[in-house]
């Protein structure tokens, strides 16, 4: 039994141990959060995309009603009618009262022969009742357009337009999301990685203070050096605590984007680099014009203005209407259990210039909108030719970063060896270390600027960049 125990004991602490450090390991990855889950997050928590996805099956619905207008329409149509009198008319009418007999001789009646009778007919008035005082009719109605020359053809073609530039600002929000996320999620490794360099930068301040101390306290350095590397210290401090501060709040924002509480701790994994697009300046301009939301989104509304001018000048339609009287009282005109059919046309004349007016503003608009095209595609021009050239700086800035990284880490050995031999003051050592310093935040800077404007590039064309 105390054998027992004593395994109990010696095995507990390594059990919640080991349980412990599974738990965390649970923590720890459940903060895990890699680029394409931040923008997936974001894309199923974004209120606006939540709002064009309404809007693409509400379009979605306005294609089905503008096909139906052009269908069958079955109704039951039926009234109950009262008036004060009932709707009659008065008719000459002959009434037989007797009959007449004509024999050749008035005084004698030869009973062998029948003689010639007519009937003796008197004239009146009869009253002819057409309705009742209550009449009660239904009728089971089938109606359908047969010939509109292009209305319904037409509005189907407008929803079905709407239906698509839907499906485009689906893309445009989900291409805008993507992109905020992307550019919020490297400012924060950004931030990070100016929280570790400046960690780093308080730890060699220190570290020298130290030096410092010593070598005051046995004669070898001035006074001087030591309040230079108190200063130092006190500077480095104060570094970390504002790449602290821009760290959190740059996690804020991207939890805010995300959709998550705002104090959601997350730990972000770098992403491999993007591929870069293989166009020069002016391919990059053209396969934009090409694959820009916004310029699909204007041409589609070029053609459904033209489309809407053209159905809303006056045009004749034809249509069929079929009924069946199902119930029929206190009325001679209509007849219960009969099939009625009709071809109906209407020719519009005159609308007070309704028709015209719908022309001419659909006219206005196309011109309206075909200068927005055109706006837009300078400025599409514009924004391409600016991104390309930051790209092209960005690049350029990550091959120079990483060489004056490499001649700042030479500096600093050079400096530390001479402030150990004597040679050269606190000062140099202290430059040579805030200008490492320096150099490990402008390659990291670099690096993700290279990383955003690449992602940016493809933007701005209107494609996802690939990792």
């Amino acid at each position: 039994m105390r054998d027992n125990l004593f395994k109990f004991c010696l095995f507990m602490p390594l059990i919640f141990l080991l349980s412990g450090y599974l738990f965390a390991v649970e923590i720890t990855s459940g903060d895990v959060l890699t680029l394409d889950e931040a923008i997936r997050i974001a894309l199923e928590g974004n209120r606006e995309m939540q709002e064009t996805i309404e809007n693409l099956g509400i379009s979605r619905n306005e294609v089905r009603e503008a096909r139906a207008a052009g269908g069958f329409n079955a109704a039951f149509q039926g009234g109950l009618r009262r008036v004060e009198d009932a709707v009659s008319f008065s008719m000459l009418s002959f009434q037989q009262t007797g009959y007449f007999y004509n024999s050749a001789s008035p005084t004698t009646l030869d009973i062998t022969t029948t003689p010639s009778a007519m009937p003796l007919l008197m004239p009146s008035l009869a009253q002819v009742q057409v309705s009742q005082k209550e009449t009660r009719t239904l009728d089971f109605v089938i109606t359908k357009p047969l010939y509109t020359f292009g209305k319904i053809s037409g509005a189907v073609r407008i929803s079905r337009l709407s239906h698509e530039r839907s499906e485009l600002e689906v893309r445009r929000v989900r291409l805008k999301v993507a992109q905020e996320v992307r550019e919020a999620f490297y400012g924060t490794l950004l931030a990070q990685e100016a929280v570790h360099v400046a960690e780093e930068g308080s730890k060699q301040a220190q570290a020298h203070l130290d030096a410092a101390r010593s070598r005051y306290d046995v004669g070898v350095t001035p006074r001087f050096d030591v309040i230079r590397s108190e200063v130092e210290v006190a500077k480095a401090q104060e570094e970390l605590t504002t790449a602290k501060k821009g760290y959190e709040l740059a996690g804020k924002y991207l939890n805010n984007l995300l959709g998550l509480p705002l104090d959601r701790k997350m730990r972000l994994v770098e992403p491999q680099p993007a591929e870069m697009i293989d166009c020069e300046l002016d391919d990059c301009i053209m396969r934009a014009l090409a694959e820009r939301v916004e310029l699909k989104q204007i041409e589609i509304g070029l053609e459904q203005t033209e489309i809407g001018g053209r159905i809303s000048r006056m045009l004749p339609s034809f249509g069929l209407n079929v009924s069946y009287g199902v119930i029929s009282e206190g009325s001679l005109f209509t007849l219960e259990n009969a099939w009625t059919a009709m071809v109906m046309g209407e020719i519009p004349i005159y609308d007070s210039g309704s028709g015209a007016a719908g022309t001419a503003k659909a006219k206005a608009t196309g011109k309206k909108l075909q200068a927005t095209k055109a706006r837009a595609e300078d400025g599409i021009r514009l924004q391409v030719e600016e991104v390309y050239l930051n790209l092209t700086e960005a690049k350029n800035r990550v091959e120079t970063s990483e060489a004056i990284l490499r001649q700042a880490e030479e500096a600093v050995k050079m400096a530390e060896i001479g402030y150990k031999e004597g040679v050269n003051p606190s000062i140099d050592l202290i430059d040579a270390q805030q200008a490492l310093n320096g150099a490990r935040i402008n390659k990291a800077k670099a690096h993700y600027d290279y990383e955003v404007a690449k992602a940016r590039l493809a933007y701005v064309i209107g494609f996802e960049p690939v990792h």
